[in-house]
């Protein structure tokens, strides 16, 4: 979403996970972590669709239902249609950063996790202390029209 001056939009989202972090593949095999954050309470809650680029795969494990993360990055739009004929816009935030908050039950995050940002060199990861999980499924829908990562 880069404008003609070179500049991009970035949004700051902080909320719960609302559930365990997936990897998965790309149509092009590149890896991604997939997850949903939630804000707000009851009828005013707003799910947000996250996506990160394999950089944050090792961060996947601590991306968990019920912690409190917050993400730094790009929104992207996809029109969509409710089976009522409605038209609708979806949000999903392609990651440059990850922050974890909490664990889970309001205490502070600590660790080597505590705190991941998107590598300005390809060999440059975050560390943690965990194995990455094992490959999610293939998702339903593909969610790179474009590889926003290539």
């Amino acid at each position: 979403m880069s404008k003609a001056d070179g500049t991009s939009k970035l949004i700051v989202l902080t909320g719960r996970v609302v559930g365990d972090a997936t990897v998965a593949d790309s149509a092009s095999g590149k890896k991604f972590v997939k997850f949903s954050l939630a804000f707000g309470k009851d009828a005013d809650t707003e799910y947000y669709d996250v996506i990160a680029s394999d950089a944050f795969i090792n961060v996947a494990p601590y991306v968990t239902k019920g912690r409190l993360i917050q993400v730094v990055g790009k929104p992207s739009y996809k029109k969509k249609t409710k089976p009522d004929g409605t038209a609708y816009k979806e949000l999903t935030v392609f990651a440059d950063g990850i922050t974890l908050l909490s664990n889970g039950n309001g205490a502070k995050a600590e660790g080597d996790a505590a705190e991941a940002a998107a590598p300005a060199a390809p060999a440059a990861k975050p560390k943690a202390s965990k194995p990455a999980p094992a490959p999610a499924p293939e998702p339903e829908e593909d969610p790179f029209e474009e590889d926003p990562f290539a």
